[in-house]
């Protein structure tokens, strides 16, 4: 199946965008170099591949062909464990998303799952791609947030959970520590204490522990979105034999929580657990009251949903403190829980420098602004929470509001 003509244009059209084309060059001459040393059997399946691309595609052909070499070059970084995956690369023109990741920086370490052509939109937003420093409000290149990752002891990957653009460059971060002979602990929002132990026994005994660990979570029925989203960042933990650990509460501490129980009960160190400042709690109480649509939240309900939010986040910094002795630790987690105002971000920020937390958030862009510091303001308020910012393309989702505000 190839894509209608219309949606390939699309994408070539979005691949020409002036801050990805330069980026995409340097991707485009590695891919080339390494295609001219593959071996015999990948030409003949490149090439009958971009025959049958032209074929269908007509005009199109061309900028098929000066991706060839790039399809190759990955074929090659897929891990060699995990040849289940390499499947997905017979249906890699159909991937907009894998495109756009191809345009912002070098090949992705690993293979994206299945994505729909309809997955993202605002493709062509004038931030998609772009990278803020913050502190400094000047635009930074892939290359300068790898080196800065690989640099500091905790790195927090803040994600929209059903966005896959996020989890591929959650991997190719990840990637980029690990390539620097470190092996940081990834800990996971999503793995809560319950499965801890489950975890723990599929690293150690799993044959294929990406494909079998679903089922070992019942990820199935946790109601995170499908793993496929995240096998970008597994595979690299797996490539690299990388520690994991679960990040979050369990279903009982939550309920403890709830039921008034205080934070400190939950176990973590106290000293990680400063109180938040005013500002901060006043903004995060706004946007738990904007996470569930604007409805009002009786007062005693809101103080539990703070009181687990703060739990939750003590539990990452506690996680991701305990795991760093050596080569330091990972977060994978929903960009909230990043902020270094009232996030893990902020109890890690105060037991230690700025040199050794660096927190990083995938953010999609938004049609109601066009520039980086609008964009930042209208999702986390003036003063940003993360040292760096890297826009991507939204998820196309529906409105979750939109049946009561009906």
């Amino acid at each position: 199946m190839h894509l209608p003509l219309s949606n390939r244009r699309a994408e070539y059209r979005m691949l020409e965008h002036p801050p990805m084309k330069a980026l995409r060059t340097a991707g485009e001459t590695r891919g080339r170099e390494d295609h001219e040393r593959g071996g015999r059997q990948d030409r003949q399946e490149e090439t009958g591949e971009t025959a049958r691309h032209a074929e269908h595609a007509g005009r199109d052909h061309e900028p098929a062909q000066r991706w060839r070499c790039v399809f190759a070059h990955l074929r090659r970084r897929i891990p060699r464990s995990h040849a289940a995956h390499r499947s997905d690369l017979r249906g890699l023109r159909q991937r907009l998303a894998l495109g756009w990741l191809l345009a912002v920086g070098a090949a992705a370490p690993v293979m994206p799952q299945a994505l729909s052509v309809a997955a993202l939109e605002l493709t062509e937003h004038p931030l998609a791609g772009r990278i803020w420093d913050t502190r400094s409000g000047a635009e930074i290149e892939p290359q300068e947030v790898y080196r800065r990752a690989a640099a500091h002891r905790f790195v927090l990957l803040g994600e929209t959970h059903d966005n896959p653009v996020h989890h591929e460059l959650q991997a190719r971060v990840l990637e980029r520590i690990a390539a620097t002979g470190r092996q940081p602990l990834v800990a996971w929002e999503m793995i809560d204490a319950s499965h801890a132990t489950a975890l723990a026994d599929c690293l150690a005994r799993c044959e294929d522990w990406v494909s079998e660990l679903p089922q070992r979570l019942e990820w199935a029925t946790s109601g995170w979105p499908d793993w496929s989203l995240y096998v970008p960042i597994a595979a690299v933990a797996a490539r690299y034999a990388l520690p994991m650990a679960a990040a979050n509460l369990s279903d009982d501490e939550l309920r403890r929580i709830l039921d008034g129980a205080d934070v400190a009960e939950s176990g973590e160190p106290a000293e990680l657990s400063p109180p938040l400042p005013e500002p901060a709690r006043a903004h995060l109480e706004q946007t738990l009251t904007d996470s569930h649509c604007g409805m009002p939240i009786p007062d005693a309900r809101l103080a539990a949903m703070i009181r687990v939010q703060r739990a939750r986040d003590r539990r990452m910094s506690a996680v991701l403190e305990h795991g760093s002795a050596d080569d330091g630790s990972v977060l994978i987690a929903g960009s909230g829980h990043t902020r270094l105002d009232w996030g893990a971000g902020f109890d890690l920020s105060h037991a230690y420098d700025a040199a050794n937390v660096l927190a990083l958030a995938f953010l999609e862009v938004s049609s109601d602004c066009a520039s980086a510091g609008e964009c930042i303001e209208a999702r986390a308020g003036k003063e940003p929470p993360w040292d760096v910012v890297w826009f991507t393309p939204r998820a196309v989702r529906e409105d979750p509001c939109a049946r009561l505000r009906s």
